[in-house]
């Protein structure tokens, strides 16, 4: 698997999950009861989710977000309708309940289901001693006299279905121990089936750390499903699960991950990140200032994607060949031979401030120069059969003496590997410093060539030292963005970031993301960190 898959899946539900809080600290001011149940709600959810969020520290949750500072400027996500819906219900009972519910609220557990992972959510929790009868009283007062609240029979358990003003309707199974809402009935039933025929995360052999494992106090933690395939041909598709801790700091949030169980299959990222030396740095003297996007990776683990994005092109009937076969094939040949130690490709904007144009440049280190580029000369060469030129001088345009412009014949390979499958092909090319640079066009070359040479580089930023400086020093892989940005330019985000964030471009636009692939004594760490862009920093 590509390392920015890992990426994506990392981030795919661990920010909606992460968002829900800010939901959650509205209506969870709940008084806890002192003696706690030992029930386990991970024994009521579904093997089939997509991802889990819990936290056993409610309380202090609600304190933390109220205390970020995108709270106090009044930035809030409503990830989930279900919290919002919920939240009404609560919040009247409170007020008619002097001493509040009694319900056992230091844990709340979600899961969320495809394939809608932002509505197709259950909320799970603990009930005390009495809040089944007091809970069923407010509800069957708080419905609608026009649409009742009517009551559901299936496999021997009642599913109480109330009507919501907004035409919904909410499903909630009530037993002594625990409660389960859903805006989805069908769901609530799944529940009810696993719970039943014990098919539960409880039960997944793959999952059996979260109830082994000691848990710190005070911890909320998401858990990611990562769907893998293993070594085997005969084997059946199998499922890691990420684990991350959240933190909520002032500033922003802190995901510290880990990947359970990747000693156990034979991956090939996973192996080509154990073989790879970390990288050291941020490449921010490798990016213009203006860069609001950027993907970096080790040379193991480039090379993995080399051949993992060029086996995905050989599956396309429509991949692009040449006269002497396919040229991504011949590409890739030329990338494992010349490629150096890393592969970084970024999205920057133009000078023009009015037209704020995004440029798009894959940069691969290469081991020597001046054999890499007369290695690709003799490829060019050979593809064009000697009937056309295949280069010209780019001096003129970048300032920068012998520098030679490279025309590639049409391939997918490397926006692949780019993360711009849905733009234009990078066939423009030339070597520069010790990397070779790839992009569409060449005003996308020449303005990332002009930008280094007259030190206009990213981590002269303040931004920049900002987000770099609560990162890990050593890595194996890194994605960092200005979601104020990103969110402008979808085009150039759609393979790296999930298609949550253009949803909620209103509140992920104030945030810095950044997404670190570490490994230490062969366990992979993915870490998220989600910065809150300050006032007071001034944007590019």
């Amino acid at each position: 698997m590509k390392p920015n898959n890992l990426i994506r899946v990392s981030l795919i539900v661990c920010i909606v999950l992460l968002c829900t809080g800010f939901a959650v600290y509205s209506f969870m001011r709940l008084d806890t009861v002192e003696e706690r149940r030992n029930f386990d709600l991970f024994t009521l959810i579904p093997q089939d989710v997509e991802a889990v969020f819990e936290t056993d520290c409610a309380a202090e949750l609600v304190e933390d977000i109220d205390n970020m500072v995108c709270s106090r400027n009044g930035h809030f996500l409503y990830a989930s309708d279900l919290f919002s819906s919920v939240k009404k219900y609560l919040r009247s009972f409170m007020e008619e309940e002097p001493h509040g519910l009694r319900w056992e609220m230091n844990e709340l557990v979600v899961s969320f289901h495809n394939p809608d992972l932002q509505n197709d959510q259950v909320l799970y929790c603990r009930m005390g001693t009495g809040d089944r009868t007091l809970l069923e009283n407010h509800l069957r007062r708080s419905g609608s006299a026009t649409f009742p609240s009517r009551t559901s029979s299936y496999r021997g358990q009642t599913i109480e279905v109330y009507p919501l003003v907004d035409g919904r309707f909410l499903a909630v199974w009530m037993k002594r121990d625990f409660l389960v809402v859903s805006f989805q009935k069908r769901l609530v039933e799944q529940v009810i089936d696993a719970w039943k025929q014990k098919k539960t995360l409880a039960q997944l052999d793959t999952f059996h750390f979260t109830n082994e494992k000691k848990r710190e106090e005070n911890n909320t933690t998401v858990y990611v499903r990562w769907p893998v395939r293993t070594a085997s041909q005969f084997a059946t598709d199998a499922s890691l699960w990420l684990e991350f801790n959240l933190k909520f700091a002032e500033e922003g949030v802190y995901c510290a991950g880990i990947v359970h169980g990747s000693d156990t299959l034979g991956i090939p990222l996973r192996d080509a990140l154990f073989d790879s030396y970390p990288l050291e740095g941020f490449s921010g003297d490798k990016l213009p200032a203006s860069t609001f996007l950027y993907k970096v990776g080790t040379l193991s683990a480039s090379k993995a994607e080399v051949e993992c994005a060029l086996k995905q092109l050989q599956t396309d009937s429509a991949m692009v060949v040449a006269a002497n076969g396919s040229f991504d094939a011949s590409l890739a040949s030329y990338f494992q031979l010349e490629a150096g130690s890393q592969m970084l490709s970024c999205g920057f904007l133009s000078d023009n401030t009015a037209a704020r144009k995004p440029f798009t440049v894959l940069n691969i280190s290469v081991k020597d120069v001046a054999h890499a580029q007369w290695e690709l000369q003799k490829l060019l060469y050979s593809v064009s059969q000697g009937r056309y030129p295949f280069y010209k001088s780019f001096s003129a345009a970048t300032g920068v003496s012998g520098l030679r412009l490279y025309r590639l014949p049409d391939h997918r390979l490397t926006a692949l590997l780019a993360g711009y499958t849905g733009g234009p092909a990078f066939t423009y090319a030339c070597f520069y410093k010790h990397s070779l640079l790839l992009s569409p066009d060449e005003q996308s070359l020449a303005a990332y060539v002009i930008s280094l040479e007259q030190g206009d580089v990213l981590e002269s930023q303040l931004f920049y030292e900002i987000a770099t400086e609560k990162l890990a020093p050593d890595y194996q892989a890194l994605v960092m963005a200005d979601l104020s940005e990103v969110v402008l330019h979808p085009d150039l985000s759609r393979d790296l970031l999930p298609p949550f964030f253009l949803a909620h471009a209103d509140f992920f636009r104030h945030f810095l993301l950044s997404i670190q692939l570490c490994c230490v004594e062969n366990v992979i760490y993915p870490n998220l960190v989600l910065l809150y862009a300050y006032p007071d920093v001034p944007a590019e």
